[in-house]
């Protein structure tokens, strides 16, 4: 089935993401099942329900998109010690199941940002469905019915673009507890038993060991089906490959429209040709084993294709693939912005002339760039009205990472900076592997810290003076081998 293909697709791509290069024992396959939502066993299955909300979920391809990225989002939760959590304290499961999914559905886009609209079209889906069930139960005079209700409406019918708002309700007590909700939202994944196990002592009427009983009625919350289990040891491993910060920032991006040409300076052509000619390979005449003369040492040597054809002299060029992002905030302003942009064109351009692919972008407190996030960013006058003449980003954010990370997830990441802004909060190690910064020490020099902030983010960096330093810098950062 396409649906079942294409899921499948996507969920070994976020797999590959943060486990790039690590082996496995368990790879994850998605299934349509029976079931009412997603749900996964204790191996490495990801199931999938046939219909969802009374539609076929063959139909409803942002929605699948949208339980597959809730699902990832759980592996990421301790979830053997929240389900201890709930056997000691009597923490009703439902209730504890949507102060998961508030958790996870913040957590999951800082790693996979790709998935953001989905999960919102997700919350927006289950709203218009259970709109009345909610608003009905929010009345209820039932403590624990009302404060479930509640959550699922701030979940689902208040502000769609975030995991869940708290809105306002006429029950003190549903009032305090839809206020501590929010806690969850920030709230890391190692700390979610504690915080749970707060809950809990806090709310003792929340606790009821009896299991509720759903026969005959409409799930309510079609997302509950989802703390079914974790994929062992695979969930293990993407544990042990993400790199967790308590850095709070996350950030966004937005598209523009390039106009303007600027054409590169002559000293920036050569810069280009001496980063270009640092990748030339020298090949020296030879032979190689094909179908030609006779090599009469070889058939002494008893070897099975006793051939050999000359080998063509000449250069082998790399193919390159980089994302190129260069800082566009008011710390770079003046010399280190012109030197900043030359150097992105020397780069692209050297790129470019060996049969490499450059993707280009500038950063401020969010992301910018062209749809196609071309390179040509660097050879315009401005971008969605911002002047390229000079730096004039008000804030500085590394946030944005995981967005060119999982949407670009064969190329290598250069980011032209002084290292002066805030770091992703989840960094994957194989993510980091394939990131390198440029650290500009032009006009004010490099900001504090610099070195302390790339490092979180990125396995190599080098600092550079000026445009001359470049080609050096590009050896390092990435090496003919990496390459």
């Amino acid at each position: 089935m396409e649906l079942v293909r294409e899921l499948q697709k996507i969920l070994e791509l976020v797999v590959s993401l943060l486990l790039e290069g690590v082996a496995r024992t368990a790879t994850p396959f998605v299934i349509l099942s029976g079931d009412e939502t997603a749900a996964t066993d204790g191996k490495a299955s990801v199931f999938m329900p046939k219909t969802f909300l009374g539609q076929p979920i063959a139909q409803q391809m942002a929605n699948a998109i949208g339980l597959l990225a809730h699902e990832i989002g759980h592996w990421l939760q301790p979830l053997d010690e929240i389900q201890e959590v709930e056997k000691a304290t009597g923490l009703n499961h439902d209730i504890a199941n949507v102060f998961l999914d508030i958790q996870l559905e913040t957590n999951v886009i800082r790693i996979t940002p790709l998935f953001k609209n989905n999960l919102r079209n997700l919350r927006s889906d289950v709203g218009d469905a259970n709109r009345k069930d909610y608003e009905k139960g929010r009345k209820s005079s039932d403590f624990l019915e009302n404060a479930f209700c509640s959550l699922l409406y701030g979940r689902f019918c208040i502000n769609l673009d975030f995991s869940f708002s708290p809105g306002n309700s006429n029950n003190h007590k549903v009032q305090s507890l839809l206020n501590d909700a929010t806690e969850f939202i920030s709230c890391k994944s190692r700390d979610l038993p504690n915080l749970l196990r707060k809950i809990a002592g806090k709310y003792p009427d929340r606790c009821d060991k009896r299991e509720r009983n759903r026969s005959g009625r409409k799930l309510l919350n079609p997302t509950d089906m989802v703390l079914s289990g974790n994929v062992g040891n695979l969930v293990q491993l993407i544990e042990a490959s993400l790199v967790v910060y308590d850095g709070p920032d996350t950030s966004g991006n937005c598209t523009g429209a390039l106009g303007g040409k600027v054409n590169p300076a002559a000293d920036v052509l050569a810069a280009s040709r001496l980063i270009q000619k640092r990748w030339e390979v020298p090949r020296s005449g030879g032979s190689l084993m094909g179908p030609g003369r006779m090599n009469r040492l070889a058939t002494v040597r008893g070897d099975p294709v006793p051939f050999d054809v000359p080998a063509p002299k000449g250069r082998s060029l790399p193919e390159t693939k980089v994302v190129l992002v260069a800082d566009y905030s008011t710390s770079m302003q003046g010399a280190a912005w012109t030197e900043t942009v030359r150097a992105a064109q020397a780069i692209t351009l050297a790129i470019q002339n060996t049969g490499g692919e450059v993707k280009g972008a500038i950063f401020e407190g969010y992301l910018i760039h062209t749809k196609d996030f071309s390179a040509d960013i660097f050879f315009s006058r401005s971008i969605g009205g911002n002047s390229l003449d000079d730096a004039h980003g008000h804030s500085t954010s590394f946030g944005w990472l995981p967005l060119v990370w999982q949407s670009f997830p064969q190329h290598r990441v250069v980011i032209l900076t002084d290292g002066n802004g805030c770091y992703p909060p989840l960094v994957p190690q194989a993510a980091r592997k394939r990131t390198s910064v440029i650290l500009l020490r032009i006009g004010s020099g490099s900001r504090p810290h610099a070195e302390a902030t790339v490092r979180k983010f990125a396995e190599r960096f080098v600092h550079v003076e000026n445009l001359n330093e470049i080609a050096s810098a590009w050896s390092v950062v990435i090496p003919r081998l990496a390459q």
